[in-house]
C-alpha cells in the first residue's frame, strides 16, 4: 500500500488551531483485534476538535490509487462468521421495572 500523508493544522470545520485538537487514539488500516500494539500496517492517530467536536485522523492517509485502499475483495473483507446467527441472542426477556405505570403516571399526565 502506498500512501501520502496529509497532516491538518487546523480544523477543517471551524479553523481552531492544533492546539484545540484532542487525541483520542489510534487507528489501523486493518483489524486491531485485542492487541494492536502487535499489528503492522498504516496507523494514524483520531483526533477531536474541542471547539467543533469534529472527529478526524491526523495524519489524513490518501491512497496513491484507490486500489490501495479499496482493492480489499469482498470474501476477504466479509468473513462467514460474521453472518451466523446466535437463537438465544434474545432468550432473555426485558424485564419491565415493577410498579412503573403507577410511579410515574402523573409525570404522564403532566407533559
Amino acid at each position: 500500500m502506498n500512501y501520502t500523508f496529509n497532516s491538518i493544522a487546523t480544523c477543517e470545520m471551524c479553523s481552531s488551531t492544533s492546539e484545540h485538537h484532542k487525541i483520542m487514539g489510534q487507528r489501523l488500516n486493518q483489524s486491531q483485534g485485542l492487541f494492536p500494539k502487535n499489528k503492522v500496517g498504516v496507523s494514524v492517530s483520531i483526533m477531536r476538535c474541542e471547539k467543533c467536536e469534529l472527529i478526524f485522523s491526523n495524519p489524513q492517509p490518501i491512497p496513491n490509487s484507490i486500489q490501495d485502499h479499496y482493492g480489499i475483495p469482498a470474501a476477504d473483507y466479509w468473513k462467514p462468521q460474521y453472518f451466523d446467527i446466535d437463537l438465544n441472542y434474545f432468550a432473555s426477556p426485558i424485564k419491565k421495572p415493577e410498579n412503573f405505570s403507577t410511579q410515574h403516571s402523573s409525570v404522564l399526565l403532566n407533559l
